[in-house]
């Protein structure tokens, strides 16, 4: 008898059940090809929960049975795939392998992207990170008008694309005044503060070149910038000079590095006249000045001491003048003591800032602990070597049977210009008959060779805006025999901008 094809249309409802059906009474082997095909099997016949768990295994499927050929585009995505469940033939590591064949992916954890070979070269697999801001209120750091901004708005934005490619856009707020968003190519602010005292607030957008974007709240202030002096700008600093007395304007606190220089003192008279003490110097870090207006007062330098001749050629010779205080905020500078002076009351150097060199038959002046040295003393001996004037940078020499002493070294600093100038060294001292006190720099003192006090050269002046002391006093004729002048002082402020 023959078997003709059984269907659904064949069979009652719930005639044959599995419980009229022997374990294994269908078998594989008893069903012929083709005998239950696709079209016998109505829509979802057959679900998941009508399978035993491992009723269909890897075993039961032949090799290359599901293929990427038989798979709808985006029917198995990343949501569909339980975490973890990486399949095989998925290489990851940090850098890229060597291209593998074509179809193969590497995922790299060190860019955090898929990549897919085709056979010659590894493709990112394109997959778009919108960038992630810091979040809250970023406070830029304040600005001083009339200088540039520079904040890196791509240090507030974490992205996949290097953050000079990001797109920025103001979303709300107002920019500073003056500032400009980063152009392309670039992720800082651009453009000068405008001199006005003002906060702002402001929110940016930085968009991805996927068009992923996110937003970040900023805030900065920009102080009004402090006025008075000399203004100029080296490196990152803008520099206030003040060479005559005037007032130094703050609209808000200002911390500032400064140095402070007082007037250098005069040199004694000569024949034997000693070198002037430098002005007192102070170089401070980190000096608040609160807002207002604030009093720079320049120190003037010390004449030099007067030698006047009597009508029957006698020489009246007199000590230098200590120069003039230097004060800026709380702090003051002492003038340098003046040269002492042969024949005179006073042959000792005088105190100050900076101490001046003993004349004949005097000891050096005493400087001022912080602010300068000593000055040096007189040798009543062979050729009498007047004392040299103290430095900041050191004592003045004293005199030798040969020779003055040379004045105090001076100081070093690049507040002015960002290069080195010379401050505040004392002046040198002459001697009777042989060589002069040399000059330090910044002080001003007999700095030629073989100068002696039969010499009708003048002594020499300490230097304009150092603070440095004036030579001592030679010899006459005339009013040669005069004492150097002292160097008028000098305060410089600056601040980083």
């Amino acid at each position: 008898m023959a078997i003709t094809k059984l269907n659904s249309r064949s069979l009652s409802s719930g005639a044959v059940t599995t419980d009229l059906l022997a374990s294994n009474a269908v078998t594989t082997a008893k069903i012929g090809v083709d005998v239950i095909v696709a079209e016998d099997i109505a829509a979802n016949a057959i679900t998941v929960s009508e399978l035993a768990a491992n009723a269909v295994t890897t075993v039961k499927i032949a090799d290359d049975a599901i293929t990427t050929a038989k798979i709808a585009n985006g029917q198995i995505t990343a949501a569909k795939i339980a975490a973890g469940a990486i399949p095989s033939g998925v290489d990851i590591q940090s850098s890229a392998p060597s291209v593998a064949s074509e179809g193969s992916l590497y995922y790299n954890t060190t860019t955090d992207k898929l990549y897919l070979s085709n056979g010659t070269a590894w493709l990112a697999v394109a997959t778009d990170i919108p960038p992630v801001p810091t979040g809250g209120t970023v406070t830029i750091p304040s600005r001083v008008g009339t200088t540039p901004f520079s904040y890196n708005l791509g240090l507030n934005f974490a992205d996949d694309s290097p953050d000079t490619s990001l797109v920025y856009t103001l979303v709300s707020g107002t920019l500073p005044a003056g500032a400009s968003l980063p152009t392309s190519g670039n992720s800082a602010l651009t453009g000068t503060a405008t001199n006005t005292a003002a906060t702002y607030n402001f929110v940016i957008r930085a968009t991805d070149l996927g068009g992923g974007s996110a937003t970040q709240a900023y805030a900065q202030t920009v102080t009004q910038a402090p006025a008075g002096g000399t203004v100029t700008t080296y490196g990152s600093y803008r520099v206030h000079t003040f060479t005559s007395s005037a007032t130094f304007a703050t609209s808000a606190t200002a911390v500032v590095d400064i140095m402070i220089i007082a007037g250098g003192g005069g040199g004694g008279s000569g024949r034997h006249g000693g070198g002037g003490g430098a002005g007192g110097a102070v170089v401070t870090t980190g000096v608040s000045f609160a807002a207002g207006n604030h009093t720079i007062t320049i120190g003037a330098g010390g004449a030099g001491g007067a030698g006047l001749l009597s009508g029957t050629g006698a020489v009246s010779q007199y000590p230098g003048v200590t120069g003039s205080n230097s004060v800026a905020g709380s702090t003051t500078t002492l003038g340098g003591g003046g040269g002492g002076a042969y024949g005179h009351a006073t042959t000792a150097g005088g105190s100050g800032g900076s101490g001046g060199g003993g004349g004949y038959g005097g000891g050096g002046g005493a400087g001022t602990s912080g602010q300068g040295n000593a000055g040096g003393s007189y040798l009543h001996a062979a050729n009498y070597g007047t004392g040299g004037g103290g430095g900041k940078g050191g004592v003045g020499g004293d005199g030798t049977t040969n020779r003055g002493g040379d004045g105090g070294a001076h100081l070093v600093n690049n507040y002015r210009t960002g290069s080195n100038l010379d401050y505040a060294g004392g002046g040198g001292g002459p001697s009777w008959n042989a060589v002069s006190g040399a000059v330090t720099g910044g002080g001003g003192s007999s700095d030629q060779s073989n100068i002696n006090a039969y010499s009708s050269a003048a002594a020499i002046n300490g230097t304009a805006e150092t603070g440095g002391g004036g030579g001592g006093g030679l010899r006459y004729p005339g009013d040669n025999h005069r004492g150097g002048l002292g160097g008028s002082g000098i305060v410089i402020i600056r601040y980083a901008v």
